[in-house]
């Protein structure tokens, strides 16, 4: 049985590591791929172009052309900084915001590995391999999005914090994951309660309301630098409707993609509070484990009924996750019983295995690979790279964001445009003025202005657009986007 249960050790090793080489393969093949876009990355390198050019990041929304920022400044700001200094045309600027955001999915499985490297060299190897390749980085570890590098500095400043670095640069690192991505506060909250629960009041207190307070102070610079906005535009998304459809899509979605997430943070949490009970030196670690992953995984659960959300919220479970299947190796070493370990080295390696398979189908399915879809992606690049074109010559209109962030249209995030005019804050009254007189000449949309489905997609136009565009237009053409032009006018 001893030798079973190191196979399976090894077993689990490899296929974990397998599966991260396959992760690896498809954020390659997707990188130089402009029709990999994922989720509002236009909108991502639009904002970082923005930096680039030296105009406001946070403009006011409420007048034309409507363009509106929901994230902090930070990760904008390390890419427009790099794209000004590299003179980077906008597909390099994507590219350098799609590499600064690979580092940090990197960096993240470095300090993962490194956070339980008490476990060994395996177990830390698996534990990166994990956090690498988890489900829910999947469209978000190798685009151009701020989620990664909030997450890498907040798991930073949480370990920092929960440990024995001084203060000051554990403070520092969670005010940056912030200053990149909202979300990433939750670190903030999970390393107060562990030093809360660890009895260390003291560190905890000024943990909590230090970064609270470094937070304003560095937002409060860039307000008074000139962007005016920064405090509201922060939080216009506060008001986004929370529906009960909404989050059991995200749950589902998360079940299929990250089942091993799931397992792996049931069975740390049983193991962690085993420890507790039992008074193990260990205990102040599991503490530090249970915290997060108690204060993330609830954040989770509440913000994935929030209209526009996704698996980027259950980020921070990955790290835990990666622990806790180190924590299995650990328990592999001290076992007393060879049964035992196999046991433990059969449901760990089963875990990671029972979602392997996945990964593989999106290499066989990937544009790169799979001819159908190569040639579909082509005439997807062809339509916008002709609309480009066009645009320089005509007027066109577009909730495509790819197509959008590479000509003058009148917004780039359409599921921000369509959130703010729907919810009332927002009266595009001068695109609505320039529809009824049809000064488009052209309007490519992703789907008929006609069709509900279309009218409620969280990327679609808001009916009152759309209805404009029935009524002043017509559907002249259908290919990658629906065509439409103005309506002869009748004597």
């Amino acid at each position: 049985m001893v030798f079973v249960a190191r196979f399976l050790l090894a077993a689990t090793a490899a296929v974990a590591v397998a599966w991260a080489a396959a992760t690896a393969i498809v954020a390659v093949l997707d990188f130089p791929k402009r029709t990999a876009i994922y989720y509002t990355e236009p909108q991502a390198v639009h904002l970082a172009a923005r930096v680039q050019r030296g105009e406001a990041l946070y403009p006011d929304w409420q007048a034309f052309p409507y363009v509106a920022n929901v994230f902090t400044p930070a990760y904008f700001w390390v890419v427009g900084l790099v794209g000004r200094t590299t003179g980077a045309d906008l597909d390099t600027l994507q590219r350098l915001a799609r590499g600064v955001t690979i580092a940090c999915s990197l960096a993240g499985a470095v300090l993962a590995g490194w956070a339980v490297r008490r476990h060994g060299a395996v177990a830390a190897i698996a534990a990166g391999a994990v956090v690498l390749s988890a489900g829910v980085t999947h469209g978000f570890g190798w685009m151009a999005r701020p989620d990664l590098a909030a997450d890498l500095l907040g798991f930073a400043g949480f370990l920092a914090a929960t440990g024995s670095t001084p203060i000051g640069v554990a403070g520092s690192l969670l005010a940056a994951a912030f200053l990149c991505k909202q979300p990433a506060l939750v670190y903030t909250a999970a390393a107060a309660v562990a030093l809360a629960w660890q009895r260390r009041w003291r560190r905890a207190s000024t943990v909590f309301v230090g970064v609270i307070a470094l937070i304003v102070a560095v937002l409060s610079l860039v307000f008074l630098a000139g962007e005016r906005r920064v405090f509201i535009d922060i939080f216009l998304e506060r008001s986004s409707p929370w529906r009960w459809e909404q989050w059991k899509t995200i749950a589902e979605k998360f079940v299929g993609r990250s089942a091993e997430i799931l397992v792996l943070c049931a069975v740390g949490a049983t193991v962690w509070v085993w420890m507790i009970r039992s008074g193990r030196p260990e205990a102040n670690d599991a503490k530090r484990w249970l915290s997060l992953l108690v204060v993330a995984g609830g954040a989770g659960i509440i913000a994935t009924a929030k209209y526009g959300s996704d698996l980027n919220y259950y980020l921070p479970l990955r790290f835990v996750a990666a622990a806790a299947l180190a924590e299995l190796f650990g328990v592999l070493r001290l076992s007393a019983t060879s049964t035992t370990s196999a046991a433990v080295a059969l449901a760990s390696l089963a875990t990671i295995w029972s979602w392997s398979p996945m990964i593989w189908n999106m290499i066989s399915i990937h544009e790169a690979i799979n001819p159908q879809r190569q040639r579909t992606a082509e005439a997807y690049q062809a339509e916008i790279d002709d609309l480009v074109v066009r645009s320089r010559t005509e007027r066109i209109l577009t909730n495509g964001d790819d197509l959008a962030l590479r000509m003058d249209n009148p917004f780039v995030d359409s599921m921000v445009f369509k959130m703010l005019v729907e919810d009332g804050r927002l009266r595009p009254d001068g695109l609505m003025d320039q529809l009824q007189r049809t000064q488009y000449d052209l309007i490519a949309t992703t789907g008929p202005v006609d069709d509900p489905r279309f009218l409620a997609a969280q990327t679609g136009l808001p009916k009152l657009v759309a209805d404009v565009i029935a009524a002043r237009y017509e559907l002249v053409k259908r290919g990658a986007f629906f065509y439409y032009r103005p309506k002869p006018a009748h004597p």
